[in-house]
This record gives structure tokens, sequence and C-alpha cells, in this order.
């Protein structure tokens, strides 16, 4: 059954949750690194909160098994349906217009598309810029990737090759093609599309280092760089924003209304600015990132073997990530956190609405109207403001933990601290979709 009858039920479970101390089925998943960021942000408490109440939601998980199922038979294809290629579409539209339209008018001249398919944002770039000319780099169907659909009418300025990104970043493959002065636009987009719960940690934390390797081989002076990146403050996220920032002049999260709650984030860096020295010192420390990865068979969360071990980028190794680094995963983030937050918000006020159109029916009051249930990529929720209430010090999460955690297990009926559900949706730390 559903233990919130309405939003204004959620809204103050969320903000006792947020002001007073997180439970502990959420934090003992956080690490050491991870926790001053809980602590410092409250978007990012009310994120997790909400998270948190929406998997304990039979309605929710049953929306969200429906999701999975669709998305597990649409990887069977090899095609997308126009509705997701447009919604693509529509996303790098939104990237253009909170970067101050740096992509469209005839801006961009060459440019190199990570994991392109299905070819919605080289599209968008070469029906905005006629002069434009690119190359994309995805995965062949018979290999598992997905068609390119970009319209035929741009073949002779988009080349489209079939290769593995990690082969070319590992010196397996070459792009080739490329020419001296490097692209001006970089899109690095592939690891949005990978399956969590079916490719192991090491892979698809390899293709992000992968796509970087090629990025910052290949990327011109001034040039930009678009990649999609977790949206969770993880210490090899924060390493690898921290190294952007000090690469690029400029770097800002976009949050689109198309995949507004799946974790991740585009993050847009301009004027890249690296020299030829901290280029190629880059390029080597990813290249032993990857290195790193292709050899552990360890647990994401192992202290040894794990990502916590991943080889630093914008540091030496013993080197913790200093004060200004945390500071910029806070700002690029704060936005996003809340974005998601209002995207979780808004579904499940649809999911209660709907629960109570049940009930309606069920005593003849009145005929359901059927959610519109299309997939993960859902439309973006409408504002939600917590008003400027004040944020909980951070030393209350450990004073009040002991005492939140019983009411958040009774209220849940939980045992000890995690849900008794057996299907309930496991972090994306152990591989696994989040909601």
């Amino acid at each position: 059954m559903n233990k919130f009858q309405t939003i204004v039920q959620v809204d103050a479970a969320v903000r006792d949750m947020a002001l007073h101390g997180l439970p502990e089925a959420i934090l003992s998943k956080l690490t050491p690194f991870e926790l001053p960021f809980v602590a410092d942000s409250l978007p990012l408490r009310q994120l997790m909160a909400m998270r948190y109440i929406c998997r304990q939601s039979e309605d929710v998980a049953r929306i969200y098994r429906e999701h999975d199922a669709m998305n597990r038979a649409a990887l069977q294809l090899e095609d997308v349906s126009p509705r997701h290629f447009q919604g693509y579409q529509h996303a790098f539209q939104q990237i253009n217009a909170m970067s101050d339209d740096a992509f469209g008018g005839d801006r961009v001249h060459r440019f190199l598309d990570l994991g392109c398919a299905p070819g919605a944002f080289a599209a968008w770039i070469l029906q905005n810029n006629a002069a434009a000319g690119g190359i994309g780099i995805t995965l062949s169907p018979d290999a598992g990737g997905i068609r390119p659909q970009v319209d035929p009418t741009f073949s002779e300025r988009f080349d489209v090759r079939f290769e593995d990104v990690v082969k070319i970043a590992t010196g397996q493959a070459v792009l080739g093609g490329t020419l001296a002065g490097g692209f001006d636009l970089v899109i690095a987009h592939a690891a949005t599309v990978l399956a969590g719960d079916r490719i192991p940690w090491t892979q698809i934390i390899g293709l992000t280092y992968a796509q970087l390797l090629v990025a910052f081989e290949h990327i011109a002076g001034g040039g930009s760089l678009i990649i999609s990146l977790r949206s969770h403050p993880f210490n090899w996220i924060a390493d690898i924003v921290w190294m952007l920032t000090q690469a690029f002049t400029s770097v800002h999260a976009v949050h689109t209304a198309w995949q507004a709650k799946r974790p991740f984030a585009y993050v847009v860096c301009q004027g890249f600015r690296a020299g030829v020295d901290q280029r190629s010192m880059y390029v080597a420390r990813l290249r032993e990132c990857l290195i790193y990865l292709e050899n552990t068979s360890a647990p994401i969360d192992d202290p040894f073997g794990g990502a916590v071990n991943i080889p630093r980028l914008s540091a030496a190794q013993h080197e913790d990530i200093p004060d200004d680094g945390r500071q910029c995963v806070l700002s690029l983030f704060t936005n996003v956190w809340q974005s998601k937050f209002n995207a979780l918000h808004s579904h499940y006020q649809k999911v209660l609405e709907n629960y109570v159109q049940d009930a309606k029916e069920a005593a003849g009051l009145g005929t359901r109207q059927p959610m519109n249930v299309v997939g993960v990529c859902s439309n973006e929720g409408g504002p939600f403001s917590w008003k400027g209430r004040p944020i909980a010090l951070p030393d209350s999460y450990q004073r009040r933990r002991e005492q939140k955690n019983a009411g958040i297990n009774a209220l849940f009926n939980c045992k000890d601290g995690v849900s008794s559900r057996a299907d309930r949706a496991v972090s994306w730390r152990r591989c696994q979709p989040e909601v």
C-alpha cells in the first residue's frame, strides 16, 4: 500500500529528512568522500530523500518496472523511435540555449561526436551550422549499437564510423581523418545509453575516461567539450570536474528536460586552454585510469580495487581534492540536483493523483484518467521551492541519526534501515539503474 496519499505528506517527509538527518539506509551507501557534499548541500539531501521515498512506493516501483521492460525491449532494436530522436534534438537545443547559443548560428565548423547514434545531436548541429562537418563514432548494430538515423542529405558533411571509443582511446583502433588543428567541438555522451545493470562498473566508468582521452587528444585550442557525467559527487566525478575546470575557461552543467529523472547531467566545457605539456599530462593520466579499470575485477566499493583508487587526474594520487575543487562540484551540480528533485516531485505527484482517482473509481465517484507512461526519459517537473528554510548543521547528522532511523524504518516498514520489499531498487553503485 502507499504510505502517502497527498503530495503535502511527501513534502513534509522530504523536509524532515533533509533538515533533520537522512536515514541510515541512504547514509550507509555513501563514502567518507561523499558525506561532506551531502552535509553542505540542501538540494542534494532533498533529492536523496525524494528518491528514497519514491523507491518505497509500490505504484512508482510498478511504473519503473514497466519503464525498464520497455527499455530492455528497445535495446533489442536497431532504431530509436521518432519521439526519442526528437527528444534528443530538443535536449541539444536546450544545451545550446543554456550556453549562449555557442553551438548554432554557424559557430561550429568541425565536430567529433563520440557515441553519436542515433545522431540527433549531430543532426541539430548540421541543421544550424551550414558549413559544419563532423565525424561520428558509434558501435555498429551488429556489435549491439543503435543505427544512426541522421538525414541522408547530411552524409557529405557527417562521416559515421562504426568503431569502439575505448579501442580508439587504447590505441587498438585509429580515428583517422582528423585535421591538424583539431575539432572545435567534441561531444561525448556514449555513457548515457549503457544498460548499467548488465555491464560491469569498470566498463561504464571506463567509457567516460576513454571519451575524455579521445577528446583531449583531438580538441582544438579554444574548443568546447560537451560530456554526460553522473550528477552524484563520487570521488572520480569530482576529480574529473576539477580537471575540466583547470583545462577550460568555463564549465557549467545543463539538466535537460528530456532526461529529467536520470542521474546524468551534460557538462559543457568551453575555451580549451591546456598547453601542449598540460594536454600531454592529462592524456597520460587518463590512460593510467583506463589501465587501472582494465585490470581490476574488484567490486566498485572495494577499498583497494574499487572506484576510490582510480588514478587521479587533477593532482598526484596522494593529494586530496582541494576545497576549491569541492566547491566547484557543488556549484556545478546544485541546480541540477534541484531540477532532478523537481522532476521526481512532479512525477510522484502524478502517481498520487492517479492513486486517488483509482480510489474514486472503485467507489463509483469518477473515471480514472490513465497516466501517460512512455519510458524513463519523461518531461521535467514544475517549480517547487523550499522558501529559504534553514539548513541543518552538518554535525546534526551524527547526533540525530539513530533517533531518525527508528522513525523512518517504522514509516516504511523497513528492517535495519533497508526496505523489506524484495523488488526494491538497488543503488547505481552496484550497477543497477536508479529511480
